[in-house]
């Protein structure tokens, strides 16, 4: 899991992610990224579930064995991030803070510096 320096306003986690040029320079160092569903469009270097692509008026079909395990195991190995999240979403400073971006990226490494070496 990686923090990147906060940005002001209603900036969205794909957006963010293309202000700093993550997908870029993961692909640089050879780093593979693995995300939810919201990236699926950011960079063919990026691995995302696979989704059913039904238009919305065609009936829903479940996706063949290989797509579903695929999907489990992507799931499977992105709960860690999760699980980072929602240590960062317990900590109540976080929610109520009101100063500058700088200060919430300090504090939200910090919390997770405390929880893993805790």
């Amino acid at each position: 899991m990686w923090i990147s320096d906060g940005l002001p306003g209603a900036i969205n986690d794909t957006a963010a992610a293309r202000h700093h040029d993550i997908p870029d320079l993961a692909h640089q160092a050879e780093i593979l990224l693995l995300a939810d569903s919201g990236y699926h469009s950011i960079s063919p270097d990026v691995h995302t579930p696979y989704k059913n692509h039904r238009g919305p008026h065609q009936d829903k079909r479940e996706l063949g064995p290989a797509y579903t395990t695929a999907n489990t195991a992507l799931a499977a190995k992105r709960a860690f991030v999760e699980h980072g999240f929602a240590i960062l979403k317990n900590w109540r400073i976080l929610t109520r803070a009101r100063c500058s971006t700088d200060r919430v990226t300090t504090l939200a490494k910090a919390i997770l510096t405390l929880e893993h070496h805790g």
